[in-house]
């Protein structure tokens, strides 16, 4: 209200209808909380009415807001700034529990959080307002354990990258129900994803960065779940490459990072039969791929330590076998081919 004093409402009926109903004036509930303080529970008791919660913010926080407890059948969320703009939102709110991210606050002052109920709705909710959980991660360096307290709480570990630097992700011991693992470019848009499920281990295959700078690992549970999760961060470094010839000696695939694949070239003449030899499998279980000069590929999926793979070529030239690890699995195999 701009001045005080008396206030009127005027009801106007479109055309000759004519109307009764009840009239329920309420003033916003207000409370206020803290970034990293406790969580808030807030009750809307009256048909029409609203709630505003302030807090201080600081230029350059990144901050999330956990809803839980909920009773609102439905309504929503928007946060203001200092000069009442809108920051985030409208963001629909319900009974299901929810995380919102807000953008990285631009000034420092007092925000407001307005809860707005659909129709009359009304109930309560419970708010935790949360800063990021920060950290650093070298890649090719010791894996690092995230901790998550708090109901939509997220958590950003950055790294420097170099343009052209291939690298691979592992999650374990994840005790959060689902989170959303992302690796940001400088200009935080997403260079990778993945999804981390609890108590499974998890891989993203080698990705190639575009540009040097400062770049971030994003932790982004599902909701409003808390856990931990460890991340380890490979440097990955160029597949090996090596060749043989028909009934000649083995070339060894080395490949001790996550995410490395090996090639194997070799000459053959349309029409050959040849065979495939793998020997000393310390990898485990791995893809094999046949890529012929012609175009043509087949492949088989192993886990023994010697295999074959038997094959009549379709085309004349240089062909190239491929050893594709599954997920994180390391180690080496002996290739070689034989006529047949």
């Amino acid at each position: 209200m701009p001045v005080t004093g008396t206030y009127t409402i005027v009801l106007d009926p479109e055309y000759a209808n004519t109307l009764s109903f009840d009239l329920l004036l309420s003033e916003a509930i207000s409370a206020t909380m803290t970034v990293g303080g406790s969580s808030l529970p807030i009750t809307i008791p009256r048909a029409g009415q609203r709630a505003r919660v302030s807090f201080d913010g600081t230029a350059g926080q990144r901050l999330s807001i956990g809803l839980t407890s909920s009773t609102l059948s439905g309504g929503s969320l928007t946060v203001l700034k200092p000069d009442g703009s809108t920051l985030s939102g409208p963001s629909t709110i319900g009974t299901s529990p929810a995380g919102i991210d807000l953008p990285v606050l631009p000034t420092t002052g007092t925000y407001v959080i307005q809860i707005d109920p659909s129709s009359n709705y009304t109930g309560g909710l419970t708010l935790t307002l949360s800063e990021e959980v920060t950290g650093t991660i070298v890649p090719g360096g010791s894996a690092v354990t995230v901790s998550i307290s708090r109901a939509g709480q997220r958590a950003r570990l950055t790294f420097t990258g170099t343009s052209g630097q291939r690298l691979s992700l592992k999650t374990t011991g994840v005790t959060i129900g689902q989170a959303a693992v992302s690796i940001l470019r400088p200009d935080s848009s997403t260079q990778a994803a993945m999804t981390a499920y609890y108590d499974t281990v998890g891989f993203l295959e080698p990705t190639t960065l575009g540009s040097s700078g400062t770049y971030a690992l994003l932790i982004d549970p599902n909701a409003t779940n808390t856990g931990d999760i460890t991340v380890t961060l490979y440097d990955v470094p160029a597949n090996p490459t090596g060749s043989v010839t028909i009934n000649g000696p083995a070339f060894t695939v080395s490949l001790p990072v996550p995410g490395q694949n090996g090639d194997v070239s070799f000459s053959g003449t349309s029409g050959e039969g040849i065979t495939i030899r793998g020997a000393n499998n310390t990898i485990g279980c791995l893809s094999l791929t046949l890529f012929e000069a012609g175009g043509n590929s087949s492949g088989i999926y192993i886990c023994t330590t010697t295999f074959t793979m038997g094959w009549t070529l379709g085309s004349t030239g240089t062909h190239v076998i491929r050893a594709d690890p599954d997920t994180w699995h390391t180690g080496s195999v002996d290739v070689s081919v034989t006529d047949p």
